[in-house]
């Protein structure tokens, strides 16, 4: 339950507003920073108390703290939902149907993933894979972060030539920061498993290679998708990408669960997010000779 109203004050986010008005400081200040704040005070705290029940409950309090702190600060009344309200909200999710889409197919898979390794290997390896992905969950929070910062600011110019400039550069960010992020993972994330959770759950260095890989195609689709492809008017393509990896990681999750247990599981979570960076590229490199040949 801590956990589900953890993720759900992640919904009351400004984060797009603050996309939109291209002020990405207001994202690092009241989301990044409570974020990051939140999950260095809950480590020490979990490893003393022994009771993994902090860490939600400070992560929660400390991102809902920083949304009325800034809603307070630019005297912003809670809103109110009325019946026009929410109709207009009802028409911008018809007029946003691949976005919604993508958004769901993630989340489907993202969630289903630990559940069909449980079902699938003994409790050893579906503890070892969980470990992992609860620590992959926790990184990515970073690109997400990333991704909404640099989005409003590549959009934001009218020329094509400073528009292609920016989106290299966000691409070329996004890519740095997965694979700094990535290496972070292999080398650091056994360690922190044993000294959080303990030697019998820890995950092994070999599991955390698969969550390194995808956490590096993770950063990438996400520079490609949210500050080129989305730029571009492109969201179908977007949601192609998100479906062809569930697609692809669904049955290859349940192959390398029976094969390699965690191992296998984590190799099939990699494969899932190169494979939406394959289609994403494919998209772009097909546009671009597409205009050439006209």
């Amino acid at each position: 339950m801590a956990a589900m109203l953890s993720m759900a004050v992640g919904g009351f986010s400004p984060g797009w507003y603050w996309v939109g008005i291209g002020r990405p400081l207001e994202l690092l200040l009241y989301e990044a920073l409570p974020r990051l704040v939140g999950n260095i005070l809950s480590v020490p705290i979990v490893i003393v108390t022994g009771d993994v029940l902090w860490y939600p409950v400070i992560s929660t309090v400390s991102t809902a703290s920083a949304y009325l702190v800034h809603s307070r600060s630019m005297k912003v009344p809670l809103p109110r939902p009325t019946r026009a309200s929410l109709a207009s909200t009802v028409a911008a999710m018809r007029a946003n149907t691949f976005s919604a889409a993508t958004t769901i197919t993630a989340s489907l898979y993202t969630s289903a993933s630990v559940s069909l390794v449980s079902a699938i290997v003994p409790t050893r390896p579906a503890v070892e894979f969980l470990t992992g992905d609860r620590i992959y969950k926790i990184s990515v929070q970073m690109i997400g972060v990333a991704g909404n910062s640099l989005q409003g600011w590549v959009s934001e110019p009218k020329n094509r030539a400073q528009f292609v400039s920016r989106a290299r550069i966000s691409v070329a960010l996004h890519c740095v920061l997965g694979a700094a992020g990535g290496m972070v993972l292999v080398l650091v994330g056994p360690w922190f498993s044993a000294a959080l959770l303990g030697e019998e759950v820890a995950v092994s260095q070999q599991v955390m290679i698969g969550y390194g890989v995808a956490f590096f195609a993770l950063a990438v689709n996400s520079g490609l998708g949210r500050t080129v492809l989305a730029a571009l008017g492109l969201q179908r393509t977007i949601f192609l990408s998100t479906a062809a990896g569930a697609l692809i990681g669904f049955p290859s999750l349940v192959v390398g669960a029976a094969t390699l247990g965690a191992v296998g599981a984590s190799a099939a979570v990699a494969l899932a997010e190169v494979t939406v960076v394959g289609v994403q590229v494919g998209a772009l490199v097909w546009r671009r000779w597409g205009h050439a040949h006209r």
